[in-house]
């Protein structure tokens, strides 16, 4: 059972901390340490608990609160790698060459402590200033991240940065809206390594024949003529063009065999990383640590297909219900905006990309640049993927959750 110190990097005010990372150096180069909180040692299974949780699916994201899979006295008290508290983790210690080139990695049962929680800000700004405590540590792990995501992109990666839009409630009048920062070194480092984690998770349910569902991403069809046209108009702009590079993916499969996932650029793909937050991670962390100490898995495969394929068409309720409330509390926040400005003559304005036409009459795709918020409404025909238009907001009816807004001489809603 490995025992070590590891150091947190997360949002400011994240509940859940389930992933944690440590570096050293060796005669021959590095020792790169990723850990994640290990619930499911904890959690029998098929108690209240278990059930629970299966039931639950995962956490639930609204701007109002967060409602956890699991009870926040377990996650305060036994699972989240908060500062200072030992924590029973799942742990890929990898070794690297001096130029971060992997020569080894292993799984293995352990007890993690966090010496430092960091938000994604605090971690950036570390990385700037080379007297703080904390940069030597990050700036390898982000030299060692990016080594890992060139190899990707030598694979065939799709690497693209969308908007996403972060909404805080206090109250109906205290709504705090802004755009996560998605480029922050500190955020990317982070996405990099767990990646990576999870793909190295997915050779080990593969080569030891551990019974596993995989994420699968095939790849695209070839693109006729008509959709190198739209992607070159779309390339005139980079919210434009991230947004047709998404949409026009293949949809991502589970599958019972170990392949590709296209826009990733790795061999093989599982997700295993987020147990505090969904429960098919917690589910498949239980067989890997189960398998890392008896030398056997808990459970078949028609048990794993039985148990995440229930929890579907929760999940799949779940993230309905958070679309739907973050775009009510949108609305709010542009309903208090106008509240706010009625006594001025000054017009509420937002610059917005146009990121899909409709030449049969129906409403095309924009995307408000400001908030990374997307909405159909009326357009000319004249109007291209890729243009920056100016909208005024007019209304708002937060029933409906829609806005309208006029451009140029006309209405469009």
């Amino acid at each position: 059972l490995l025992k070590t110190e590891a150091i947190t990097v997360d949002d400011e005010n994240t509940k859940e901390r389930d992933d944690a990372f440590s570096i050293s150096t060796t005669a021959t180069g590095f020792e790169v340490g990723i850990h994640i909180s290990d619930p499911a040692s904890l959690i029998n299974p098929n108690t209240i608990l278990d059930n629970s949780a299966r039931k639950n699916g995962s956490s639930i994201y609204l701007p109002e609160k967060t409602i956890p899979m699991l009870p926040n006295e377990f996650i305060n008290k036994f699972g989240s790698l908060d500062l200072s508290k030992p924590r029973p983790g799942l742990s890929l210690i990898i070794n690297t060459s001096l130029n971060y080139k992997i020569e080894q990695w292993r799984f293995v049962p352990s007890i993690i402590t966090a010496t430092k929680s960091l938000s994604y800000e605090q971690a950036s700004q570390a990385l700037k200033e080379n007297t703080n405590c904390h940069h030597d540590t990050l700036l390898h792990l982000r030299n060692f991240s990016e080594k890992q995501r060139r190899l990707r992109e030598q694979n065939g990666a799709v690497n693209f940065q969308t908007q996403e839009m972060d909404i805080r409630v206090s109250s109906e009048t205290q709504i705090q809206v802004k755009v996560l920062n998605n480029r922050l070194d500190s955020r990317v480092l982070v996405s990099e390594i767990m990646i990576l984690f999870n793909s190295l998770a997915a050779e080990f349910f593969s080569e030891n024949k551990i019974p596993a569902l995989y994420r699968h991403q095939p790849c695209p069809s070839q693109y006729n003529q008509a959709d190198n046209d739209n992607l070159y108009q779309a390339s005139r702009n980079e919210i434009s063009k991230n947004h047709y590079l998404v949409h026009n993916l293949p949809q991502t499969k589970l599958t019972v065999e170990s392949l590709p996932h296209y826009s990733l650029g790795v061999r093989s793909y599982i997700q295993i990383s987020s147990p505090l937050r969904r429960y098919a991670d917690m589910l498949l962390q239980r067989q890997i640590i189960h398998f890392l100490t008896y030398n056997k898995y808990l459970y078949s495969q028609e048990e794993i297909e039985h148990f995440v394929f229930s929890t579907f068409s929760r999940i799949k309720d779940i993230k309905l219900v958070e679309r739907q409330r973050e775009k009510y509390w949108f609305m709010k926040y542009l309903e208090n905006r106008i509240k706010n400005c009625e006594s001025s003559k000054h017009p509420i304005t937002y610059q917005a990309i146009v990121l899909e036409t409709n030449s049969s009459g129906g409403k095309s795709l924009v995307q408000i640049i400001e908030f990374g918020f997307k909405q159909r409404i009326n357009l000319p025909s004249s109007y291209k993927i890729g243009d920056q238009i100016t909208l005024k907001l007019i209304d708002v009816n937060t029933w409906h959750r829609t806005a309208r807004f006029h451009i140029a001489s006309g209405l469009f809603s």
